[in-house]
Order: structure tokens, then sequence, then C-alpha cells
């Protein structure tokens, strides 16, 4: 029988120096309410790691239980609601790969009497506090086949918008040296791709492509996630594109992600199936007046099912 599985992870207590967020925890109980409501799924079903309880070790764990066992008809979810950032990496396209910033018991001696994370960015503490994307993309890809896995980010890798004292972002910025670092690592990477270019083999051009590929998404489509490419069965809904920031703030006098906001008021006011194609643009003329635009990105086949429905059958 098809089970229904989901990680919800909301970080509210990060380090002063970090920066404190105000709504993930709310966003994580709406989804929860959300879930266990509108769709039906098992309380056991349902694992939470809030604030402290958030750690690096723990998520990753959390993703293996989430994929544990898995079998086709399942319908899983992945929600993160914090911070986001980003560490240099030479061998992405990019330059680049996203990253959570989980909640750590090391925060005390390494933030101790500081006023800003840049401590967190030295390399040997990297391990320590963040969660990049392809290590939740080589926990996920243990997903078998016919699996419906959705995966909600509230959570952003840029801080471009413009901020104002009503609205939180939630992105930790890198310092200077580590966007330094990511800027080095995309140029050199596509440097020693166009010098091996003229002597590539069949084999070594067709990955080009793949990483051609995988830049336009990534960068321009604003699919910023490698985990989304664990499988054709995977849908990402993202808060924000690449160059926007996803931002919480204060609704009936609690705070919460916008992104998350809307996304729980559309699917609990439905009286009827919303399909991933339907919720998108909902989502997309409720969040019209907002500085971010949520992003979608699904295989076709599925954009006309309903969410968070089996994939078998129908």
């Amino acid at each position: 029988m098809p089970r229904k599985r989901a990680l919800l992870v909301g970080i509210n207590e990060y380090h002063p120096a970090i920066g404190p967020l105000g709504g993930c925890v709310n966003d994580t109980l709406q989804v929860k309410a959300t879930l266990l409501e509108r769709f039906s799924f098992p309380v056991e079903g349902i694992k939470e790691l809030l604030d402290a309880d958030a750690t690096r070790e723990a998520i990753l764990e959390g993703l293996e239980w989430l994929v544990r066992n898995s079998a086709a008809g399942d319908v899983l979810v992945l929600f993160y609601s914090g911070h986001g950032s980003r560490l240099p990496n030479p061998q992405d396209p990019s330059g680049k790969d996203e990253v959570l910033v989980a909640s750590s018991p090391e925060w005390e001696t390494l933030l101790a009497g500081k006023t800003d994370a840049s401590m967190l960015f030295l390399e040997e503490n990297w391990e320590l506090q963040f969660i990049r994307d392809k290590e939740i993309k080589a926990r996920l890809d243990a997903l078998a086949d016919g699996v419906n896995l959705t995966l909600l980010m509230d959570c952003c890798y840029s801080g471009d918008v413009n901020r104002d004292l009503r609205t939180f972002p939630r992105y930790l910025e890198p310092p200077v040296s580590i966007q330094a670092a990511i800027d080095e690592a995309q140029q050199a990477y596509w440097h020693h791709a166009q010098e091996s270019a003229p002597e590539a083999s069949l084999e070594e051009l067709k990955l080009s492509k793949e990483h051609a590929k995988h830049l336009f998404q990534k960068v321009f489509l604003g699919n910023r996630f490698d985990f989304v490419t664990t499988g054709e069965n995977n849908i990402l809904l993202a808060a924000c594109s690449e160059k926007e920031t996803a931002l919480e703030k204060s609704f009936g006098g609690q705070r919460g992600g916008v992104f998350t906001h809307y996304l729980t008021s559309i699917l609990c006011d439905q009286d009827t199936v919303i399909t991933y194609d339907d919720l998108i643009q909902a989502l997309g003329q409720s969040m019209r007046f907002t500085p971010q635009m949520p992003r979608l990105t699904c295989p076709e086949q599925y954009l006309h099912r309903a969410i968070f429905s089996s994939f078998c059958g129908g």
C-alpha cells in the first residue's frame, strides 16, 4: 500500500551573529497541519525537526528516513524553512553549491563575541554548519522509481532584493572572500572547459552539454537546487528565483514565510483537487505584489497531476 511521509524542518533560533528568524517554526506547523488535515498524511508519517533539533546530522538522518524502503506509488514531502547560503565549488559549472544553514551546538564556541557569521565560512567549519545541495541529492538518490517526492523550500541564496523594516530575508550573506572564491571557481571551470574542448572525446563533450544544461537551469531558470535532478519524479517548489530573496513578515500578528503563508492558504482554501500547475499559477497571482516570485520545477508529465498524489495509476 502506498505510504505518505514528510520531513519538516524549521529553524528560528539562529545565533545572533547569523540572524535569528521569527516565522520558520510557524511555517513548519502550518505545513504539518495542511498535510494532516487536507492531504490525510498519518501522524506517524511526519517527522519534525525544529530549532536546536535541526542539526546537520539530524537533517541528514531525516533524509535517509524519508526515502528508506520507498516504493512506487509512495508520496514523500521535504519542507525546509530557514536560512540558505552558498559555498564555492570548483567542480560545478556555476562555481557554487547552495547550502542549508543547520542548527549547531558549535555556535557558542565559534561565534563567541562575534557580531557576524564569517567564522562559519572558514573551510574547516563547512561540514559542521552547512548542508550542501549535493549532500541532499546523495541521500535522495536512494529513492525508488515511481515515488512522488515534492520539495518545498522557503529559503534563499541571494541578497539582491531591497530590504525594508517590515520584512526579513532568509539568507546568510557569505563574506566577500567566499563570494570571490565562488566567482573564481566559476571562471576557472569555464576556462578549463574552453581549453580542453578541442581535444575532448565524444563522451566528454556530452558531459559538457549536460553541464551547460545544468548551468542554464540553475542560473537562468531559477532552479538552484542540484537535488531535484535525482529523478524525473522529483518536484521542487521554491520560494523565489536566483536573484530574489525569500522573505518573512507578520500575518495577523504572527510571523511567517511569505511563500509558506500563501502556499498553505491556497491549499487549505481549495474544495477540489489542485494540480501542480494550478498551484504555481495561484501562487504567482497571490504573490504578484511581493518582491519574490515562487518557482516550480516539475516534469511535464506531472504538471497536471494532483499535488501530493500518487504517481502510480490514474
